[in-house]
């Protein structure tokens, strides 16, 4: 294993800090964070698994929303006007949201169910 030099360490973390700087300007990312926050505020007064597992399938979600964002500003930027293949890329990175959203609502269901 190669040792990571301190200097590349903390350029990496900025990096990463910026990314989520620029990902928290996306009004989608907002509201998902915002939904984050929330069941972390339901788990703490209702600890529960089903909670655990939709905080973390909130958090994969909000990575998934920064590789879509990613997505989406580089075909923006290959391709700035309208192009049916760059709104199909953009239809397939916006429907990985979608399927977090859909079993997070399946788990909230059995939650709620029982």
């Amino acid at each position: 294993m190669v040792p990571v030099e301190p200097s590349n360490l903390l350029q990496a973390s900025i990096n990463s800090f910026r990314g989520i700087v620029c990902l928290l300007r996306e009004r989608s990312a907002q509201r998902e964070l915002l939904l984050l926050i929330g069941f972390l505020i339901a788990h703490g007064y209702y600890p529960s698994i089903y909670l655990e597992i939709v905080i973390l399938l909130v958090g994969i979600m909000l990575a998934l929303e920064a590789i879509n964002t990613a997505i989406e500003k580089l075909s923006d930027m290959i391709e700035p006007n309208f192009s049916p293949a760059i709104k199909e890329i953009k239809d397939l990175g916006s429907s990985s949201i979608m399927i977090i959203l859909f079993l997070i609502s399946v788990i909230i269901l059995k939650m709620l169910w029982y």
